[in-house]
């Protein structure tokens, strides 16, 4: 699972409901967290010492979004070769 913790997340009333379902899989790496450098510091910050991504939005947002894309390539590799040995 991928979260977008932008600005407005900590402000609407379904990221609540949202967060309660994921945040204690955090650190069992199934929850990949996109911090927003433009978000204030919010529900997430502990989480932050566990791994995710950082995207900062006045930054070179193609070249970010290419980092993002090849981590969560790595990752999608990295499970399927889990799977793949529980077969």
């Amino acid at each position: 699972m991928v979260v977008l913790l932008g600005p407005e997340y900590p402000k609407r009333v379904w990221t609540r409901f949202e967060s309660d379902q994921f945040k204690s899989r955090f650190g069992d790496g199934a929850v990949i967290p996109v911090w927003f450098s433009t978000a204030e510091p919010g529900m997430f910050d502990e989480t932050s010492r566990l791994g995710g991504f950082k995207i900062d939005p006045n930054g070179d947002v193609n070249g970010q979004l290419i980092d993002l894309v090849d981590l969560l390539s790595r990752k999608l590799v990295d499970l399927r070769g889990m799977t793949d040995r529980l077969i």
